[in-house]
């Protein structure tokens, strides 16, 4: 358990210094209408699945509210100012 709990901590300390995916820009697209800093159920973002919002959260642009019946799934998503600034520097960069 130990094991696996050191590995998953280095999955997420390796996270900042790669580059987007595909999905993480996706959310952080459909996250940014909304808003930063106001909770958005999960099922209102789509493909955004636990790993996209873990990502997102290991580079510190999402926070997330546990479901209360599901320990494991998240309830809500929230875009932080940092999300929200990574977001719109891409869209700088596309112009």
């Amino acid at each position: 358990m130990e094991l696996q709990k050191a590995a998953e901590e280095k999955w997420k300390a390796s996270i900042p210094g790669t580059p987007l995916g595909k999905r993480e820009r996706n959310a952080l697209k459909q996250l940014s209408s909304y808003g930063p800093n106001i909770a958005v159920h999960s099922s209102k973002i789509k493909g955004c699945g636990d790993e996209t919002a873990e990502r997102l959260k290991a580079r510190g642009f999402l926070e997330t509210t546990a479901h209360p019946k599901h320990a494991n799934s998240f309830e809500s998503l929230i875009l932080t100012d940092a999300g929200h600034t990574a977001f719109r520097a891409l869209q700088a960069e596309q112009s």
